[in-house]
């Protein structure tokens, strides 16, 4: 099984883990990216959807287009007051 972009971006930003049903270990265990590739080189890769990745994501447009903007004006700021300083010790 090849997996995408998308699908190995889950794991080294810490996102994917598996349930065990062990006594001994963790009910959730995160996989790490040297986990993977060892899963990989056994064929025993977990099956990841990419609708189950989509369906995690917490953003939505209207999230993201605020966040857009607040960090637009957060520059907006940033540079008017770097020219209203400049203004003032020329």
């Amino acid at each position: 099984m090849v997996w995408t972009m998308e699908q190995a971006f889950v794991v080294t930003a810490g996102r994917l883990t598996l349930e065990t049903k062990s006594p001994w270990t963790e009910p959730h265990l995160m996989l790490t990216a040297a986990v993977v590739i060892e899963l990989a080189r056994l064929s025993l890769l977990p099956l990841v959807s990419l609708e189950a990745i989509r369906d995690k994501s917490k953003a939505d447009s209207i999230a993201k287009f605020l966040a857009c903007g607040q960090a637009s004006w957060f520059i907006i700021q940033t540079i008017a007051k770097a020219a209203q300083n400049c203004h003032k010790a020329c």
